[in-house]
This record gives structure tokens, sequence and C-alpha cells, in this order.
């Protein structure tokens, strides 16, 4: 069976479109690879408010770049080299997204060394105060024994001083001492014998009245007695 002649065109186009396809194919291929080569262009930060600024444009530009594919993906399937059309719009987005990486990976990388150069320098901070605490409670230790020391060898030379002028004063009079002596020992026993003797005559005035008590009791008794007697012997009438 023979071929019309408009089937022989079609074929013909359906070819050329293949080799278009394919061509188109390697050339995205290779321009991706470059693009993925190519290094990123990573800022410099200079404080955490930098890092910050550049993490949240990141995210910013990260959904911006997202949803640019994705009207560029509708975009394409419009034309008639559609699958070239999705790699360029892959390979840009693929190319954006490398360098917003990079950025963000810097940006993170900055703020946990800073993090960790203000902990050391806490630490370090910490440390040196530490140190100065110590040296200032050694000193306080110090100064407050010198003061005990001070205050012990001022008693000392008190005591030593008393001594040295009780050691220079002049003997007493042993004679002129032992007469006082033995004159406040005849006082004393002087008033001991006055005190006995006011007991003595005390306890005698008692004695004395408690037998005239006594006699008065007994002369009272006998003139009662007396008087029943003589009432019992008078005549009854």
């Amino acid at each position: 069976m023979l071929s019309s002649p408009d089937t022989g065109i079609r074929a013909s186009f359906r070819s050329i479109a293949l080799v278009v396809i394919l061509l188109a194919g390697v050339s995205s291929s290779t321009q991706a690879q470059q693009n993925d080569a190519a290094p990123a262009a990573v800022p410099a930060f200079s404080s955490a408010e930098d890092a910050d600024r550049a993490i949240d444009r990141v995210t910013a530009e990260t959904a911006r770049v997202e949803q640019a594919y994705v009207a560029e993906q509708r975009a394409c399937y419009a034309k008639f080299l559609t699958t070239r059309c999705l790699d360029a719009a892959k390979d840009r987005r693929r190319a954006a997204l490398a360098e917003l990486r990079a950025t963000d990976v810097a940006a993170k990388a900055w703020l946990r060394k800073d993090k960790a150069d203000r902990r050391d320098e806490a630490l370090s901070q910490r440390r040196i105060d530490d140190e100065r605490d110590v040296r200032e409670r050694e000193q306080e230790v110090k100064a407050r024994e010198a003061a005990q020391e001070r205050k012990r060898l001022s008693s000392e030379e008190r005591q030593q001083e008393a001594a040295r002028v009780q050691s220079q004063a002049p003997a007493p009079d042993t004679r002129a001492l032992k007469q006082e002596q033995r004159l406040q020992q005849r006082n004393e026993q002087a008033a001991r014998d006055q005190a006995q003797r006011e007991k003595n005559v005390g306890d005698y005035d008692r004695k004395v009245k408690a037998a005239q008590e006594r006699q008065r009791e007994v002369a009272e008794r006998q003139a009662r007695k007396e008087a029943e007697q003589a009432g019992k012997a008078a005549p009854r009438k």
C-alpha cells in the first residue's frame, strides 16, 4: 500500500519536532549542570541583625521563586515545546533556590558562631568575675586575720605593761599590814562577843519572865484552891 504525500509530510514534521525536543533536552541538561557547578555568592554578615534579615529575605524570596515556577509551568503547557520550557523553568528555579540556600546556610552558620562566641565570652567573663571574687574573699580573710593578730598583740602588750608596772611598784610594809590585819580580827571578835552577850541577856530576860509567869499562875491556882476550901468549910445556915 502506497502512502499519500500528506502522510509523508506529517512524518517529516514529527521527525523534526523529535530532533528539536532532544536538542532542547540536551541544552537544558547542559545549562543545569553549568548552573549547579557555578558556586553561589555567599554574603558577609557583620551582626546578628544582618543574618536574621538575610534569613527573612531567603524565606520571602523562596516563596516568590516557587510562585514564579508554578506560573511558568502553567505557561509552558500552552507552548509547542513544553518539555524545553519546563526544563528551563526548572533550571531557573534550581539556580535561584541554590543561591538562596547558600545565603540561608551562611546566615545560620554565622548565627551559630556568634552564639558560640557570645557564650564563650560570657563564660570567660564569669570566670574572671569568679577569680576576682576569690581574690577579694582571700583579701578579706587576710585583713580579718591581721586585725585579730593586731588585737592579740595589743592585749599582750597591755598585759606585759601592767606586769612591768606592778613589778616596779614598791613592796608594801608587811608589819603595818599585819598590824592592820590583827586590828581587824580583834574588831571582828569584839563584834561577835557583843552579839553573843546581847543574845545571852535576851535569853536571860526571857527565862526570868517565864519564871515570873509560872509563879503568878501557881499563886493564882493556890488562891482559887484556898477560896474553894474556905467556902466548903463555912457552916451552912
